[in-house]
């Protein structure tokens, strides 16, 4: 399941984006189990759309970590830390959004 993730204003301007063209995020999340343990994680939907807040990213910053502690692969590894560098400009800055966009 291909996902698009963005770095959004408020006004729809797309900031950044990463393409996750091979499904690794939804398979990742999945080979977790975050369904107990998951604050944000465990919403992202792969066949919709997922959008979070400034306020959410402290927690969606220390699940990504957790998340790239169970990473396999080098392609995983560098998926997570584009993500963790999209969730950190959210978090930085006011009136954007991380949005993933399902397939």
């Amino acid at each position: 399941m291909i996902i698009k993730i963005t770095v959004e204003t408020e006004t729809g301007e797309h900031r950044a984006k990463v393409f996750d063209s091979f499904g690794l995020l939804t398979k990742l999340i999945e080979r977790s189990d975050l369904t107990d343990t998951s604050i944000c994680l465990r919403f992202i939907d792969p066949y919709g759309d997922t959008v979070f807040n400034k306020l959410q990213m402290k927690p969606l910053l220390r699940e990504i970590k957790a998340l790239a502690s169970t990473a396999e692969s080098q392609q995983e590894k560098d998926l997570l830390l584009e993500i963790e560098k999209l969730a950190m400009d959210v978090e930085q800055n006011m009136h954007t959004y991380l949005k993933f966009y399902g397939d």
